[in-house]
């Protein structure tokens, strides 16, 4: 039974929902929405399929458009080869059949590693059943589902990877970690720490479990497409990444100091490379996973060069072990300024999505620099992710630490 200070929460959650309902509900089709993530997918799917290029954009184009895309412009699916065994078996289904088959395994993953986590920090049991529901309720996992964006696999390789380190089997837990590799730039702070400590305890089955499960999934995405590879090369060369504008601090850092900068991009990804490999070193005997696996993916996330509001999801274990950490502290008012406080960033995220103060292209250089901060992928990654930070860090310095399984 929940106590009479568990109502507020509770009321909180439910106005969430109802708002995440609303959402969903007007999502999920392409001539509804500016970006449907998963119609890229899609398309790079079939195409790789039935012998084309999955990264060609006039190819994509003429199958995007079969899905209802109606934007004058194709999504391109710039995630690497391996990526192809995940969505070619969805291209064998029409549109509609695929993307309601990708919702539930979107939504599967996100309930999965949210109670995941909550029992690996010990959450309270009595919060368990309204878990699938606080997987709507956080903004980015919402749009992520809209969106039809793949993060939540990258999330679920990421879970994996802690699993099996918290169970000691360093080769498992590699094989879990390359899979985050479907967005390899996101968790490169885990990466560095992770090859970092192998190297210094000289436990290669880690690197070698990354090695055989990238070139597995690699292995499987030459047999839809051979040339994939290649294919992959050529448009990168072709449309390379200087000019892609996304709300990262890399491209404020260039639209402030010089867009011809392209170094600038990955500015904050070679601080914060840095800074880990320091602490890494520092704390070589006395690195815990489990309390700092978090964190660093929060900061990894913050810092990436390339990254989108949906990429956010990826903060779900810092958000869940301080949420917690909210559901420890013996302060009522603590724990009902916490949720007041989560549910505020939510609600502004929420309508900020559905109703942008000013929208820019992601292909199109704003003529404004402070445009940049307006647009509601931009505030996520400059405003409100330091937010999340923010609020975790207060809670953490007010909450009964959580203790170690």
């Amino acid at each position: 039974m929940l106590d009479n200070s568990s109502k507020p929460v509770l009321v909180l959650l439910a106005v969430l929902t109802v708002m995440a309902v609303l959402v969903l509900l007007t999502g999920t089709e392409p001539r509804l929405a500016l970006d449907d993530d998963f119609v890229e997918y899609w398309a790079a799917g079939r195409l790789a399929l039935t012998g084309g290029n999955p990264y060609d954009p006039q190819q994509l184009m003429e199958v995007e458009k079969k899905a209802g895309w109606t934007q004058d412009r194709p999504l391109m699916m710039w995630n690497p080869p391996w990526t192809i065994p995940f969505v070619a078996p969805l291209a064998l289904l029409d549109y509609h059949q695929a993307r309601f088959v990708w919702f539930l395994i979107s939504y599967g993953c996100l309930v999965f590693c949210v109670d995941w986590l909550w029992r690996f920090y010990n959450g309270p049991l009595r919060w368990r059943l309204w878990l699938p529901v606080l997987c709507i309720t956080f903004a980015p996992a919402l749009l992520v589902l809209e969106l039809g964006n793949l993060t939540p696999i990258v999330l679920l390789g990421s879970i994996g990877f802690l699993h099996f380190r918290n169970r000691n089997k360093p080769f498992w837990a590699g094989a879990g970690l390359s899979v985050t590799l479907l967005k390899p730039h996101l968790l490169y702070l885990v990466w560095i720490v992770w090859g970092l400590r192998a190297i210094l305890k000289r436990d290669l089955s880690c690197l070698a479990g990354a090695f055989v499960a990238l070139a597995l999934l690699l292995t499987m995405g030459l047999s839809f497409q051979p040339l994939v590879m290649q294919q992959y090369i050529a448009a990168v060369r072709e449309q390379g990444p200087a000019e892609w504008l996304t709300p990262t601090w890399g491209m404020v850092m260039r639209l402030w100091l010089g867009w011809d900068r392209f170094e600038l991009q990955f500015a904050p990804s070679v601080i914060g490379a840095l800074m880990a490999a320091v602490c890494t070193l520092h704390l070589r005997d006395r690195w815990d996973w489990r309390s700092r696996f978090p964190w660093l993916v929060m900061y990894s996330v913050l810092t990436a060069a390339y990254g989108w509001h949906t990429d956010c999801v990826l903060l779900l274990p810092l958000i869940i072990s301080t949420l917690i950490s909210l559901a420890q502290d013996a302060s009522h008012w603590a724990r009902l300024t916490g949720w007041v406080t989560y549910s505020v960033i939510n609600i502004g995220t929420f309508a900020l999505w559905r109703y942008p103060v000013l929208v820019f292209s992601g292909d199109v250089l704003p003529a404004n620099r402070l445009t940049v901060f307006m647009h509601p992928s931009a505030l996520w990654y400059i405003v409100l992710a330091p937010l999340w930070w923010v609020w975790a860090r207060a809670v953490d310095a007010r909450a009964t630490p959580v203790e170690s399984l």
